[in-house]
């Protein structure tokens, strides 16, 4: 009897060890098996998407393209597999997913709004894409690598490129994307490779001056001013088919100091009848009184000069007079007097203008 008792314990445990591999795969996170049976009706349940289904274990079961870590999907990718639709609306929901290559098919409609958070990898290129490139990028602080090159983009780029320190390569190419580069594009930092050539792109490339990059390639769009100087350092570089100007461009302007000013404190609460203390005050005070004394130089130096004319003209008129003198019967004192009170005259006039 206590044999018996053994022999079916130890069935029993060997059943249980020919399960326990099934249990522990069988545990793909719920969120993720729901975003991806979402993504696989968006596709139109392509047959060419083995193992997926709208519900099952991806991580257990071999799902195509589809790779995992323990209970979370971390990779889709699913390259050059003919696949059609859409995107479907709960990639979001894939909050540890790093790769995600759906790039060379024939997917269509726009990029979806929300965007797995935590991606390094993105490539949608070479498929039917419209729209522009959705606002959830900018909050991928993880990015290095975004290709959605050879579809149909079109508006301007997005100013969402603040928060991608981290982004390596960067490729929009081949679009119907318009308008000026954005501002964010100064801030990437860590960007080495850029290619927006054959797109209908505006404006001056000043924002890509500070990069350091090793392949640029802006050709056959509509640019224009002057190319930048630091563009002479990018190992690979293509401009062509643009309408930059010709020539260097010219040196920027000279650095200009910005003009010193005083510090004017106005005590708009207290009375104006305080007077000021302090060696700021002092200096203030000496300058006014000096300014008071220029004042002052300037009409006695204009009333000497006026004298002085005065006294010429008036003795040029004697010097000149004396043959009116033999021809009008007046005495030499009268006229003497007439030209001495025609001076006073002149003086007082010259005295109230100052004032």
């Amino acid at each position: 009897m206590m044999g018996l008792h053994f022999s079916v314990f130890i069935e029993l445990l060997s059943l249980l060890l020919l399960l326990s591999p099934l249990i522990v795969l069988a545990t793909t996170d719920p969120s993720d098996v729901q975003a991806l049976g979402v993504l696989f009706g968006s596709l139109n349940n392509a047959p060419q998407l083995t193992g997926w289904k709208s519900s099952g274990d991806p991580c257990g079961e071999s799902w195509k393209g589809v790779s995992c870590e323990g209970s979370a999907v971390i990779a889709v990718q699913l390259p050059g597999v003919g696949l059609s639709g859409t995107l479907g609306y709960l990639l979001s929901d894939l909050l540890s997913l790093r790769t995600l290559d759906l790039s060379n098919n024939n997917i269509h409609d726009t990029i979806p709004y929300q965007l797995p958070p935590n991606l390094t990898y993105l490539n949608f290129a070479s498929n039917n894409f419209s729209g522009n490139l959705p606002f959830s990028i900018s909050t991928m602080a993880s990015l290095t690598y975004l290709n959605a090159s050879h579809n149909s983009l079109s508006q301007s780029i997005g100013d969402i490129f603040q928060n991608l320190q981290s982004l390596s390569e960067l490729d929009v190419s081949f679009n119907n994307l318009a308008g000026n580069l954005p501002d964010s594009f100064s801030s990437l930092s860590n960007l080495s490779s850029l290619f927006l050539q054959n797109n209908q792109l505006t404006g001056p490339v000043n924002v890509l001056s500070n990069l350091d990059l090793t392949n640029l390639n802006i050709a056959n769009n509509h640019f224009d001013g002057w190319i930048p100087q630091e563009f002479e350092s990018i190992p690979n570089l293509m401009l062509g088919g643009n309408s930059f100007n010709s020539g260097p461009a010219p040196p920027p302007p000279p650095y200009m100091s910005p003009p010193s000013s005083g510090v004017h404190n106005h005590n708009h609460t207290g009375s104006s009848a305080n007077p000021p203390h302090g060696q700021d005050s002092q200096a203030s005070h000496q300058n006014h009184d000096n300014d008071k004394k220029k004042l002052a130089i300037g009409p006695i130096i204009g009333i000497s000069l006026g004298s002085i004319l005065v006294a010429l003209c008036a003795l040029l008129f004697f010097i000149n007079f004396h043959k009116i003198f033999s021809r009008v019967k007046m005495k030499k004192s009268v006229i003497l007097r007439i030209l001495w009170d025609l001076f006073l005259l002149e003086q007082i006039k010259v005295l109230f203008s100052f004032q």
